[in-house]
């Protein structure tokens, strides 16, 4: 079953969010799913093909880049019923890295495989805590082109890229950004499992020879504006994680008695629900605005908005996943109920992209730079 888009701005993204709402809802049927995961060699690609014909991967790509020109409104309903459904796919990697090669003028190639599905492109840039540090990963000028030295941890989807977009320390100490292959000489991949289902790699470089993107403002500004697009579009899946968590939970209470009556009757509960219910509506207003103010060009102001969307987004979604979870008991927990993974996708979104204590610091300091 799915719920009606809370993001969608007009008929065509409305139309958007059915069709994908459903395709998640069918195609990604949670016990198939978490059959799917469970295993020693989970498939996290099953539905790659799929998502591509339907065109989610270049959803927000602009037509002259081969893309469908949806623009941000689009990755927000996307977003929404992906979220909703739990797919692991790396479609959000693969809008990131989209992102960043639009601002590259040798990117476009990649875009097209990007948007194909032919190729899963995946920033590695996060070394630490800090999403909005600069990169230490050291990038040198050998005889033969540029190598990089270093480690990526815990890069997100990176058990299933094909290309890594990696961001590196320059030899006069500027962010660079480079192309790497998977199966670059001296890169080792290894594979992570993490809370939610998906996957990650350790990534390690020893002189991995790599081809440098040259992006047109420069690869702080590039990722700056990735990281922005990042922040909203997980706004906007919590939005739906949130809408289907509520939903669920809700149902369960109006059925499910104690001492003869339903627990939906206790006034406790009741205001347990309200204020889900509430949260709810302010995860959407906030993702509604993050995904709106992708529509300006990247600056602090802009990103000022998407941080602040993004920590409310991050406490409403705190608040549910932990009460949908407690309302159903015990069994809350168990990995045969779908409120537990709802709750673990919350949990990993909370730390994705820069802890909320990361976020709030780099706030503080737009904030503190604009006064």
């Amino acid at each position: 079953m799915t719920t009606a888009s809370q993001l969608a701005r007009n008929e065509d993204e409305r139309l958007l969010a059915d069709s994908i709402g459903r395709f998640g809802a069918t195609a990604n049927e949670f016990e198939t799913r978490r059959q799917r995961l469970a295993g020693p060699a989970p498939d996290r690609m099953a539905l790659w093909a799929d998502l591509a014909e339907l065109g989610v991967q270049g959803v927000s790509v602009p037509e002259a880049a081969g893309g469908l020109g949806g623009g941000p409104g689009a990755l927000g309903v996307v977003m929404e019923a992906l979220g909703a459904a739990l797919v692991v796919e790396p479609v959000l990697a693969v809008v990131m890295s989209a992102r960043l090669l639009e601002h590259a003028t040798d990117g476009l190639a990649l875009v097209a495989g990007l948007v194909a599905g032919t190729e899963v492109p995946v920033i590695a840039h996060q070394e630490g805590a800090d999403p909005f540090a600069p990169p230490r990963l050291a990038a040198r000028r050998g005889p033969d082109g540029w190598c990089l030295d270093g480690a990526k941890p815990a890069v997100r989807h990176g058990d299933v890229a094909t290309i890594f977009l990696v961001s590196a320390r320059g030899e006069d100490g500027a962010a660079m950004l480079f192309s790497v292959p998977r199966d670059a000489a001296g890169l080792t991949v290894a594979p992570l499992r993490l809370i939610d289902g998906a996957g990650a790699a350790d990534l390690v470089f020893a002189a991995v020879p790599a081809e440098p993107l040259a992006p047109r403002d420069g690869a702080a500004v590039a990722l700056a504006d990735a990281l922005d697009w990042g922040l909203s579009a997980l706004a906007a899946e919590t939005a739906g994680i949130i809408a289907q968590a509520n939903r669920i939970t809700f149902e369960y209470l109006a059925v499910r008695k104690q001492f003869g009556t339903t627990l939906a009757s206790f006034q406790a509960l009741r205001h347990r629900a309200a204020d889900m219910a509430m949260a709810g509506e302010e995860a959407a207003a906030m993702a509604a605005r993050a995904i709106a103010a992708l529509d300006d060009p990247p600056s602090p102001a802009r990103s000022r908005i998407v941080l602040s969307a993004s920590l409310a987004c991050d406490e409403a979604g705190r608040l549910v996943g932990h009460d949908a979870v407690q309302l159903h008991g015990g069994m809350g927990v168990s990995d045969e109920l779908v409120v537990s993974h709802y709750a673990r996708r919350l949990a990993a979104i909370r730390h994705q992209i820069g802890a909320p204590d990361i976020r709030r610091a780099r706030l503080a300091t737009l904030i503190g730079a604009c006064m």
